[in-house]
Protein backbone atom coordinates (compact mmCIF):
# COMPACT_ATOMS: atom_id res chain seq x y z
CA UNK A 1 0.00 0.00 0.00
CA UNK A 2 1.78 3.15 -1.08
CA UNK A 3 1.83 6.46 0.75
CA UNK A 4 0.22 8.94 -1.35
CA UNK A 5 2.40 11.87 -0.53
CA UNK A 6 2.06 14.10 -4.00
CA UNK A 7 -1.43 15.37 -4.47
CA UNK A 8 -3.28 15.12 -7.25
CA UNK A 9 -4.67 18.84 -6.91
CA UNK A 10 -2.59 21.30 -8.27
CA UNK A 11 -2.57 24.06 -5.37
CA UNK A 12 -1.40 24.07 -1.78
CA UNK A 13 -4.09 25.35 1.07
CA UNK A 14 -3.81 27.11 3.59
CA UNK A 15 -5.70 27.08 7.31
CA UNK A 16 -8.96 25.75 6.69
CA UNK A 17 -12.08 25.53 9.37
CA UNK A 18 -14.09 23.04 10.36
CA UNK A 19 -18.02 22.76 9.95
CA UNK A 20 -17.90 21.19 6.82
CA UNK A 21 -15.34 18.70 6.81
CA UNK A 22 -11.60 18.14 7.92
CA UNK A 23 -10.19 21.43 8.93
CA UNK A 24 -6.66 22.54 10.26
CA UNK A 25 -7.40 22.49 13.71
CA UNK A 26 -9.20 19.13 13.67
CA UNK A 27 -5.73 17.52 12.21
CA UNK A 28 -3.66 19.24 14.68
CA UNK A 29 -5.31 18.54 17.65
CA UNK A 30 -5.87 14.23 16.76
CA UNK A 31 -1.61 14.51 16.01
CA UNK A 32 -0.89 16.21 19.69
CA UNK A 33 -3.24 14.23 21.50
CA UNK A 34 -2.12 10.99 19.98
CA UNK A 35 1.68 12.84 20.57
CA UNK A 36 1.41 13.45 24.51
CA UNK A 37 -0.44 9.82 24.66
CA UNK A 38 2.86 8.52 23.35
CA UNK A 39 5.33 10.76 25.16
CA UNK A 40 4.11 11.70 28.35
CA UNK A 41 1.24 8.84 29.56
CA UNK A 42 3.15 5.78 28.28
CA UNK A 43 6.00 6.90 30.31
CA UNK A 44 6.92 4.65 33.71
CA UNK A 45 9.28 6.87 35.89
CA UNK A 46 10.63 5.58 39.15
CA UNK A 47 9.92 6.46 42.69
CA UNK A 48 10.73 10.70 42.99
CA UNK A 49 12.51 12.05 45.97
CA UNK A 50 10.53 11.93 48.93
CA UNK A 51 10.90 15.85 49.30
CA UNK A 52 10.79 16.63 45.98
CA UNK A 53 8.36 19.69 45.42
CA UNK A 54 6.02 20.59 42.86
CA UNK A 55 8.74 22.75 40.88
CA UNK A 56 11.22 19.29 40.30
CA UNK A 57 7.80 17.75 39.94
CA UNK A 58 7.04 20.20 36.71
CA UNK A 59 10.36 20.50 35.61
CA UNK A 60 10.53 16.41 35.48
CA UNK A 61 7.48 16.17 33.25
CA UNK A 62 8.72 18.95 30.77
CA UNK A 63 12.02 16.62 30.88
CA UNK A 64 10.24 13.66 29.68
CA UNK A 65 8.06 14.97 27.59
CA UNK A 66 10.77 16.92 25.20
CA UNK A 67 13.04 14.13 26.08
CA UNK A 68 10.22 11.35 24.48
CA UNK A 69 9.50 13.15 21.28
CA UNK A 70 12.75 14.15 20.62
CA UNK A 71 14.22 11.05 21.43
CA UNK A 72 11.52 8.09 21.92
CA UNK A 73 14.16 5.52 20.79
CA UNK A 74 16.06 6.64 24.17
CA UNK A 75 12.98 5.80 25.99
CA UNK A 76 12.49 2.27 24.17
CA UNK A 77 16.10 1.31 25.20
CA UNK A 78 15.66 2.73 28.91
CA UNK A 79 12.19 -0.02 28.91
CA UNK A 80 14.31 -2.38 27.37
CA UNK A 81 17.65 -2.23 29.37
CA UNK A 82 14.75 -1.98 32.66
CA UNK A 83 12.71 -4.77 31.34
CA UNK A 84 16.40 -7.30 31.48
CA UNK A 85 17.41 -6.22 34.76
CA UNK A 86 14.17 -7.21 35.57
CA UNK A 87 14.69 -10.55 34.53
CA UNK A 88 17.88 -10.98 35.35
CA UNK A 89 17.04 -10.06 38.97
CA UNK A 90 13.77 -12.43 38.81
CA UNK A 91 16.15 -15.50 38.45
CA UNK A 92 18.54 -14.67 40.87
CA UNK A 93 16.00 -14.11 43.74
CA UNK A 94 13.17 -16.08 42.70
CA UNK A 95 15.03 -19.28 44.54
CA UNK A 96 15.67 -17.17 47.75
CA UNK A 97 12.12 -15.58 48.16
CA UNK A 98 9.50 -17.79 46.23
CA UNK A 99 7.15 -15.20 46.11
CA UNK A 100 9.41 -12.64 44.23
CA UNK A 101 7.86 -11.86 40.98
CA UNK A 102 8.71 -10.00 37.60
CA UNK A 103 6.71 -6.96 39.27
CA UNK A 104 8.74 -7.23 41.98
CA UNK A 105 11.99 -7.25 40.41
CA UNK A 106 10.57 -3.71 38.67
CA UNK A 107 9.56 -2.57 42.10
CA UNK A 108 13.29 -2.79 43.47
CA UNK A 109 14.70 -1.32 40.18
CA UNK A 110 12.61 1.91 40.83
CA UNK A 111 13.66 2.50 44.24
CA UNK A 112 10.80 0.70 45.80
CA UNK A 113 13.25 -0.65 48.63
CA UNK A 114 15.74 1.58 50.50
CA UNK A 115 17.46 0.40 52.91
CA UNK A 116 18.50 2.07 56.11
CA UNK A 117 21.63 2.65 58.27
CA UNK A 118 20.10 2.76 61.80
CA UNK A 119 23.37 4.02 63.10
CA UNK A 120 24.55 6.45 60.59
CA UNK A 121 20.81 7.28 59.29
CA UNK A 122 21.87 6.84 55.74
CA UNK A 123 19.28 5.80 53.56
CA UNK A 124 20.83 3.96 50.14
CA UNK A 125 19.17 3.43 47.13
CA UNK A 126 20.39 -0.54 46.17
CA UNK A 127 19.08 -1.72 43.12
CA UNK A 128 18.05 -5.69 42.92
CA UNK A 129 21.60 -7.28 42.43
CA UNK A 130 22.60 -4.96 45.85
CA UNK A 131 19.38 -6.47 47.44
CA UNK A 132 20.14 -10.10 46.39
CA UNK A 133 23.57 -9.86 47.68
CA UNK A 134 22.57 -8.44 50.93
CA UNK A 135 20.10 -10.48 51.65
CA UNK A 136 22.40 -13.57 50.59
CA UNK A 137 24.96 -12.38 52.92
CA UNK A 138 21.95 -12.15 55.86
CA UNK A 139 22.39 -8.33 56.09
CA UNK A 140 19.14 -7.44 55.72
CA UNK A 141 16.04 -9.57 55.05
CA UNK A 142 13.76 -8.25 52.05
CA UNK A 143 10.15 -7.81 53.46
CA UNK A 144 7.38 -10.23 51.49
CA UNK A 145 4.93 -7.58 49.35
CA UNK A 146 2.18 -8.42 47.52
CA UNK A 147 1.82 -7.54 43.99
CA UNK A 148 -1.75 -6.63 44.89
CA UNK A 149 -0.03 -4.01 47.55
CA UNK A 150 1.98 -2.91 44.95
CA UNK A 151 -0.51 -2.60 41.97
CA UNK A 152 -2.80 -0.49 44.89
CA UNK A 153 -0.07 2.14 45.05
CA UNK A 154 0.48 2.03 41.59
CA UNK A 155 -1.21 5.09 39.67
CA UNK A 156 -2.78 2.65 36.51
CA UNK A 157 -3.96 -0.72 36.64
CA UNK A 158 -3.54 -3.24 33.75
CA UNK A 159 -7.29 -2.16 32.56
CA UNK A 160 -6.23 1.32 32.34
CA UNK A 161 -2.71 -0.08 31.03
CA UNK A 162 -5.31 -1.21 27.75
CA UNK A 163 -7.41 1.66 27.49
CA UNK A 164 -3.92 3.85 26.26
CA UNK A 165 -2.92 1.48 24.43
CA UNK A 166 -6.16 1.45 22.56
CA UNK A 167 -6.40 5.36 22.16
CA UNK A 168 -2.90 4.87 20.41
CA UNK A 169 -4.42 1.93 18.36
CA UNK A 170 -7.30 3.87 17.28
CA UNK A 171 -5.26 6.67 15.46
CA UNK A 172 -3.93 3.83 13.14
CA UNK A 173 -7.58 3.33 11.55
CA UNK A 174 -8.78 6.65 10.10
CA UNK A 175 -5.21 6.76 8.53
CA UNK A 176 -5.25 2.96 7.59
CA UNK A 177 -8.49 4.42 5.73
CA UNK A 178 -7.08 6.89 4.42
CA UNK A 179 -3.93 5.29 2.71
CA UNK A 180 -6.74 2.87 1.29
CA UNK A 181 -8.29 5.46 -0.42
CA UNK A 182 -5.27 7.07 -1.61
CA UNK A 183 -6.35 10.34 0.54
CA UNK A 184 -2.84 12.66 1.55
CA UNK A 185 -1.83 12.87 4.72
CA UNK A 186 0.33 15.43 6.62
CA UNK A 187 3.97 14.86 7.26
CA UNK A 188 3.05 15.07 10.84
CA UNK A 189 0.75 12.27 10.71
CA UNK A 190 3.19 10.61 8.69
CA UNK A 191 5.52 11.00 11.69
CA UNK A 192 3.49 9.86 14.32
CA UNK A 193 2.69 6.35 12.67
CA UNK A 194 6.41 5.04 13.76
CA UNK A 195 5.40 6.49 17.41
CA UNK A 196 2.21 4.57 17.44
CA UNK A 197 4.61 1.43 16.76
CA UNK A 198 7.33 2.35 19.19
CA UNK A 199 4.69 3.13 22.08
CA UNK A 200 3.37 -0.52 21.85
CA UNK A 201 6.98 -1.88 21.88
CA UNK A 202 7.70 0.41 25.53
CA UNK A 203 4.17 -0.89 26.75
CA UNK A 204 5.54 -4.51 26.19
CA UNK A 205 8.73 -4.15 27.86
CA UNK A 206 6.68 -2.14 30.89
CA UNK A 207 3.80 -3.88 31.31
CA UNK A 208 4.27 -5.44 34.68
CA UNK A 209 5.91 -2.01 36.00
CA UNK A 210 4.28 0.29 38.55
CA UNK A 211 3.18 3.93 37.23
CA UNK A 212 3.61 6.70 38.72
CA UNK A 213 4.73 5.15 42.20
CA UNK A 214 5.45 7.47 45.07
CA UNK A 215 5.85 4.94 47.93
CA UNK A 216 8.55 2.94 48.91
CA UNK A 217 9.72 0.20 51.81
CA UNK A 218 12.36 1.00 54.24
CA UNK A 219 14.58 -1.92 55.19
CA UNK A 220 16.52 -1.20 58.64
CA UNK A 221 19.66 -2.67 59.15
CA UNK A 222 21.61 -2.23 62.10
CA UNK A 223 24.73 -0.64 60.07
CA UNK A 224 26.72 -1.18 57.00
CA UNK A 225 30.18 -0.64 57.62
CA UNK A 226 32.89 0.35 55.28
CA UNK A 227 33.98 -2.96 54.91
CA UNK A 228 30.73 -4.36 53.58
CA UNK A 229 30.21 -1.89 51.49
CA UNK A 230 33.20 -2.44 49.69
CA UNK A 231 32.79 -6.26 49.21
CA UNK A 232 28.58 -4.77 47.51
CA UNK A 233 30.40 -2.99 45.17
CA UNK A 234 32.96 -5.64 44.12
CA UNK A 235 30.51 -8.65 44.14
CA UNK A 236 27.90 -6.69 42.21
CA UNK A 237 29.67 -3.40 40.00
CA UNK A 238 31.31 -4.41 36.73
CA UNK A 239 34.37 -2.36 37.86
CA UNK A 240 37.65 -3.40 37.51
CA UNK A 241 38.96 -1.28 40.64
CA UNK A 242 37.07 -0.18 43.84
CA UNK A 243 38.87 3.08 45.80
CA UNK A 244 39.40 3.10 49.31
CA UNK A 245 36.23 3.43 51.01
CA UNK A 246 34.56 6.65 52.37
CA UNK A 247 30.86 7.97 52.85
CA UNK A 248 30.56 10.65 50.31
CA UNK A 249 28.17 13.76 50.39
CA UNK A 250 25.61 12.55 47.12
CA UNK A 251 26.12 16.26 45.13
CA UNK A 252 30.06 16.08 45.63
CA UNK A 253 29.68 12.79 44.01
CA UNK A 254 27.66 11.62 41.20
CA UNK A 255 27.42 14.02 37.81
CA UNK A 256 25.56 16.65 38.16
CA UNK A 257 25.76 18.23 34.57
CA UNK A 258 22.16 17.18 33.82
CA UNK A 259 20.49 18.37 36.84
CA UNK A 260 22.34 21.15 35.99
CA UNK A 261 21.11 22.32 32.66
CA UNK A 262 17.22 21.48 33.74
CA UNK A 263 17.87 23.59 36.97
CA UNK A 264 16.41 20.56 38.79
CA UNK A 265 19.20 20.71 41.76
CA UNK A 266 21.80 23.11 42.75
CA UNK A 267 24.85 23.64 41.47
CA UNK A 268 28.08 22.46 43.63
CA UNK A 269 31.94 22.61 42.90
CA UNK A 270 33.64 21.41 46.05
CA UNK A 271 36.01 19.04 44.33
CA UNK A 272 35.45 15.30 44.51
CA UNK A 273 37.38 12.68 46.64
CA UNK A 274 40.98 12.18 45.33
CA UNK A 275 40.31 8.11 45.59
CA UNK A 276 37.12 8.06 43.85
CA UNK A 277 36.98 11.12 41.14
CA UNK A 278 37.38 9.80 38.03
CA UNK A 279 37.19 5.86 38.65
CA UNK A 280 34.88 3.31 37.33
CA UNK A 281 33.05 3.27 40.76
CA UNK A 282 32.44 7.18 41.17
CA UNK A 283 28.97 6.94 38.83
CA UNK A 284 27.90 3.74 40.39
CA UNK A 285 28.75 4.03 43.98
CA UNK A 286 27.28 7.74 43.92
CA UNK A 287 24.08 6.23 42.66
CA UNK A 288 23.49 4.71 46.09
CA UNK A 289 23.72 7.50 47.74
CA UNK A 290 20.90 9.75 45.63
CA UNK A 291 17.45 10.59 46.61
CA UNK A 292 15.71 8.07 43.75
CA UNK A 293 17.02 5.32 41.23
CA UNK A 294 17.85 6.72 37.61
CA UNK A 295 15.99 5.92 34.76
CA UNK A 296 18.74 5.19 32.68
CA UNK A 297 21.44 3.51 33.25
CA UNK A 298 23.64 3.86 29.61
CA UNK A 299 27.17 2.95 31.17
CA UNK A 300 25.20 -0.56 31.78
CA UNK A 301 24.28 -1.08 28.15
CA UNK A 302 25.55 -3.68 25.71
CA UNK A 303 25.31 -4.31 22.56
CA UNK A 304 21.38 -5.38 22.45
CA UNK A 305 20.76 -1.97 23.99
CA UNK A 306 22.62 -0.37 20.77
CA UNK A 307 20.70 -2.62 18.74
CA UNK A 308 17.15 -1.38 20.41
CA UNK A 309 18.32 2.14 20.01
CA UNK A 310 19.26 1.87 16.65
CA UNK A 311 16.02 0.17 15.31
CA UNK A 312 13.59 2.04 16.92
CA UNK A 313 15.68 5.95 16.38
CA UNK A 314 16.34 4.71 12.29
CA UNK A 315 12.64 3.13 12.17
CA UNK A 316 10.85 6.48 13.79
CA UNK A 317 13.01 8.99 11.65
CA UNK A 318 14.01 6.57 8.63
CA UNK A 319 10.22 6.80 8.66
CA UNK A 320 10.17 10.50 6.91
CA UNK A 321 11.98 8.72 3.84
CA UNK A 322 8.33 8.18 2.77
CA UNK A 323 8.13 12.17 2.42
CA UNK A 324 10.50 12.22 0.16
CA UNK A 325 8.69 13.74 -3.05
CA UNK A 326 6.28 15.33 -0.64
CA UNK A 327 4.82 18.48 -1.47
CA UNK A 328 6.10 21.26 1.05
CA UNK A 329 4.72 24.93 1.09
CA UNK A 330 7.83 25.83 -0.62
CA UNK A 331 10.92 23.64 -2.36
CA UNK A 332 13.41 24.67 0.26
CA UNK A 333 11.68 23.34 3.10
CA UNK A 334 11.94 20.06 1.02
CA UNK A 335 14.88 19.99 0.69
CA UNK A 336 15.68 20.83 4.38
CA UNK A 337 13.22 17.68 5.44
CA UNK A 338 15.44 15.47 2.99
CA UNK A 339 18.80 16.75 4.29
CA UNK A 340 17.01 16.38 8.33
CA UNK A 341 15.92 12.91 7.20
CA UNK A 342 19.38 11.38 5.79
CA UNK A 343 21.67 13.14 8.59
CA UNK A 344 19.11 11.52 11.50
CA UNK A 345 19.08 7.97 9.97
CA UNK A 346 22.69 8.22 9.00
CA UNK A 347 24.17 10.05 12.15
CA UNK A 348 22.62 7.42 14.08
CA UNK A 349 23.72 4.73 12.14
CA UNK A 350 27.39 5.72 12.72
CA UNK A 351 26.54 7.39 16.78
CA UNK A 352 25.54 3.90 17.81
CA UNK A 353 28.68 1.96 17.10
CA UNK A 354 30.54 4.72 18.07
CA UNK A 355 29.04 5.31 21.65
CA UNK A 356 29.85 1.59 22.17
CA UNK A 357 33.35 2.00 21.50
CA UNK A 358 33.60 4.80 23.93
CA UNK A 359 32.17 2.43 26.78
CA UNK A 360 35.47 0.75 26.68
CA UNK A 361 37.84 3.91 26.70
CA UNK A 362 39.06 4.95 30.00
CA UNK A 363 38.10 8.13 31.61
CA UNK A 364 39.25 11.49 30.62
CA UNK A 365 39.80 10.59 27.27
CA UNK A 366 37.93 13.94 26.54
CA UNK A 367 39.49 14.63 23.24
CA UNK A 368 38.43 10.78 22.02
CA UNK A 369 34.88 11.87 22.82
CA UNK A 370 34.61 14.78 20.75
CA UNK A 371 32.92 13.48 17.82
CA UNK A 372 30.24 11.73 19.71
CA UNK A 373 29.04 14.91 21.26
CA UNK A 374 29.37 16.60 17.90
CA UNK A 375 27.66 13.85 16.07
CA UNK A 376 25.04 13.77 19.06
CA UNK A 377 24.55 17.50 18.40
CA UNK A 378 23.26 16.68 14.58
CA UNK A 379 21.48 14.28 15.08
CA UNK A 380 19.13 16.15 17.66
CA UNK A 381 19.52 19.47 15.82
CA UNK A 382 17.96 17.07 12.78
CA UNK A 383 15.12 15.66 14.71
CA UNK A 384 14.02 19.05 15.93
CA UNK A 385 14.11 20.29 12.50
CA UNK A 386 11.86 17.66 11.71
CA UNK A 387 9.48 18.53 14.52
CA UNK A 388 9.88 21.47 13.63
CA UNK A 389 8.91 20.87 9.55
CA UNK A 390 5.69 18.86 10.65
CA UNK A 391 4.03 21.51 12.34
CA UNK A 392 5.20 24.83 10.40
CA UNK A 393 3.96 22.96 7.10
CA UNK A 394 0.19 22.75 7.89
CA UNK A 395 0.37 26.31 7.20
CA UNK A 396 0.05 25.44 3.20
CA UNK A 397 -0.56 21.55 2.70
CA UNK A 398 -2.19 19.84 -0.50
CA UNK A 399 -5.66 20.15 -0.95
CA UNK A 400 -6.42 16.24 -0.48
CA UNK A 401 -5.47 16.17 3.13
CA UNK A 402 -9.12 17.71 4.44
CA UNK A 403 -10.71 15.32 1.72
CA UNK A 404 -13.11 13.67 4.66
CA UNK A 405 -12.44 8.99 3.97
CA UNK A 406 -15.57 7.45 2.69
CA UNK A 407 -16.70 5.14 5.74
CA UNK A 408 -19.31 3.32 3.62
CA UNK A 409 -17.16 1.45 2.14
CA UNK A 410 -16.47 -0.42 5.26
CA UNK A 411 -19.10 0.56 7.18
CA UNK A 412 -22.36 -0.74 4.75
CA UNK A 413 -25.95 0.71 5.02
CA UNK A 414 -28.39 -2.32 6.90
Amino acid sequence: MAFNTTSTTLGLVGFTPEPNGRGTMSILYSCLAVLLLNTWTVFHPNIPPKDQNKYRKWVHVFKVISSATVAPDAISTVAFSQWRCARKATKILQPMLPWWSIKHSFYAEMGGYRVVDKRSGQMYCFRPLQLAWLHKEKIIEIPEISTEDIDDRSGADVLAKILACAQSTWFLVPTSARLQQKLTLTTLKILLLPYVAVTWMIYFFWWTKPLRMESYTKIPVESLPDAKLIQLAKATLPVDEVPNWWRPVPLEMHDRAWEFWWMEKPWDLKRLHTQVARTMAESWVADWYRDAVNEAHPSEWDCWDDIVIYLSGSFIYGFGLVAWDYRFPTPAERIVWRVSVLTSCGGITIWVPLAFMLRWLRPGNTWKELPFYVLTVMVFAARLIIIAQVFAGLRLVPEGVFASANWSSYIPHV
